[in-house]
């Protein structure tokens, strides 16, 4: 990108992935979120891609002893039991040459009229605007403190051609040598760091206007995972059907915790967000 970011959040070109957008409901921000600034991660089966949702099949090469078929039948249930994910988009680049203010304004992270629809009550929810580095700094002590192992970046998006046969080595092929030699728990690990990327950050792409970035937590935790996202969440965006008593709850929950939000309005489709909390303190009624 070729245009000096802004330091207003809303408006104005950003720092390439300085800022990450989180979509979720009215209830889940206000109920769970909000109280306690914790974000909860998703389990693997929970993601709506079929080659995320769906159960894998690994080949195995080589083979040495009967147990493979089990071993691979493991290998699936432990990545999918231990994996927990946080899902993100990020703003598009902004346009070559000399962009208005109103080409920027479509390449934001809460102006995804679809993103809204599907993942935000169908606009009556809000979008989360984080900070990503401090983001990445919570997740990093939450690995710490309970011996994970932290994976982020960007997704790529392809479609997977199902060719090369049995000598195919790839994320979904067990190499029967190494799995001997490591039994099957630290295989798993091996496994998941070697082919991360292929296993939890490649979408099909029929989901490629997602711009998603991600962030994976894997190991044996128990039960669910929650995150900090204190002092990572900047601004909150309430959708344009976020009224009444859920839009109130959301604006003392910003005021509590001294997190400044807007409502976002589409004029004649134009994304335009307008004030709504700063300072923790309610701009208008």
């Amino acid at each position: 990108m070729n245009h000096k970011p802004t330091d207003n959040l809303l408006f104005g070109p950003q720092e390439p992935l300085g800022l990450l957008y989180h979509y979720t409901s009215a209830a889940t921000f206000s109920d769970y979120i909000a109280p306690n600034m914790n974000l909860m991660l998703s389990a693997f089966d929970r993601m709506n891609d079929p080659r995320e949702c769906d159960r894998w099949e690994f080949d195995w090469l080589n083979p040495t002893g009967d147990d493979f078929l089990q071993g691979r039948d493991r290998l699936n249930d432990d990545i999918r039991a231990h994996a927990r994910l946080a899902c993100f988009c990020r703003d598009e680049d902004t346009p070559e040459g000399k962009p208005t203010f109103f080409d920027i304004a479509y390449t934001r992270g809460f102006s995804r009229p679809r993103m809204w629809a599907q993942y935000a009550g169908n606009h009556s929810g809000v979008c989360l605007m984080f900070d990503r580095h401090k983001l990445l700094a919570n997740f990093e002590a939450h690995m710490a403190e309970h011996r994970l192992t932290l994976l982020f970046g960007v997704v790529d998006y392809a479609n997977r051609k199902p060719v090369g046969g049995v000598w195919r080595v790839d994320a979904f092929t067990v190499i029967d040598h190494e799995y001997r030699a490591l039994g099957a728990d630290r295989y798993v690990l091996h496994h998941v760091v070697k082919h991360h990327r292929e296993l939890f950050f490649r979408k099909q792409l029929d989901w490629r206007d997602e711009n998603e970035y991600r962030i994976v937590l894997y190991g044996k935790s128990q039960g669910d995972v929650l995150a900090s996202v204190s002092g990572a969440l900047k601004h909150v965006v309430l959708g344009s059907k976020c009224a009444g008593e859920p839009r109130q709850k959301i604006i003392e929950a910003c005021c509590a915790q001294k997190v400044d939000a807007s409502y976002l309005t589409w004029k004649n489709g134009y994304p335009e967000p307008m004030p709504l909390v700063a300072g923790g303190r309610q701009l208008f009624r």
